[in-house]
């Protein structure tokens, strides 16, 4: 299997929730190296490790463009000229856009979309309708998935199997798109467990609780996009580089900026 690329959200390194999950996982996303887990309270070590592989395989991040193969045209070039094209991608992306606080993050568990079971992650409480901070998100997701599709390979047919069964909405998006959970089926989320069994589920959870105390019920500080690489599927995902989106607030995906009051207002349309 080729090198894969993937766009995330990663927390800062030198945040609460980077150093807490990072140490649950045995491995930071930004080093390819790991090291023994730390497990939480009431769960052994042996135990823990074989609940967080998953975790610990992609490192600690929220998923904006899926893992992807890239295009042939970028799979030719040298391996540092392709991560030279991407990062500039990923730099113009960000600056479509300027940081954000999520809703209130909640640490619950979501539905396997293969059947296998609930995961536990942390993820901004929902709101209905949709408030500023989750539309500002569905722009961003958007914007990352629609703008790296020209770089990306189509999907292969083992990976859509792979998927199980899928409404036809989801397996549209995974056979268009290279991941089934984009767009309207999208929702944030920070992975931090295997799919557990539902008789793990509360105990894991309730285990995690004190951890994450001081994070729960906090919104989530969006100022990053990341480019991160997969050398082959057994290797561990690492970040390559963090891009800060912008800091300018006359920026949006839609409108460039106001000039002073009375004068024309430019339009700048993003693709």
């Amino acid at each position: 299997m080729s090198v894969r690329y993937a766009l995330y959200y990663t927390p800062a390194s030198d945040s609460l929730l980077y150093s807490r999950a990072s140490r649950l996982f045995g491995r930071s996303i930004r080093s390819i190296h790991s090291f023994d887990p730390e497990p939480p309270a009431s769960i052994d070590a042996q135990s823990w490790r074989a609940m967080v592989t998953e975790p610990a395989h992609y490192g600690l991040h929220a998923t904006l463009k899926a893992p992807f193969e890239p295009a042939r045209d970028l799979a030719e070039r040298p391996k540092a000229e392709a991560i030279k094209i991407l990062t500039s991608a990923c730099a113009s992306l960000a600056a479509r856009h300027t940081p954000f606080a999520t809703n209130p993050l909640e640490l619950a568990s979501l539905p396997s979309r293969n059947g296998k079971g609930s995961f536990l992650a942390l993820t901004p409480v929902k709101t209905r309708p949709a408030n500023l901070a989750e539309q500002k998100m569905r722009a961003l997701e958007r914007d990352c998935v629609l703008s790296f599709e020209p770089m990306r390979a189509p999907i292969r047919e083992e990976d859509v199997q792979r998927r199980g069964n899928l409404d036809a909405v989801e397996e549209h998006y995974l056979r268009a798109f290279g991941y089934h959970l984009v767009f309207d089926r999208f929702r944030f989320h920070i992975t931090l467990t295997n799919c557990l069994e539902d008789a793990d589920l509360e105990r894991v959870k309730n285990a995690l609780m004190p951890l994450f105390a001081p994070i729960v019920g906090q919104p989530l500080r969006i100022d990053a996009i990341s480019l991160c690489c997969q050398e082959d599927r057994k290797s561990p995902f690492v970040e390559l580089a963090r891009l800060p989106l912008a800091t300018r607030r006359d920026v949006s995906p839609y409108l460039a900026h106001t000039q002073k009051a009375g004068s024309r207002i430019p339009l700048r349309v993003y693709a």
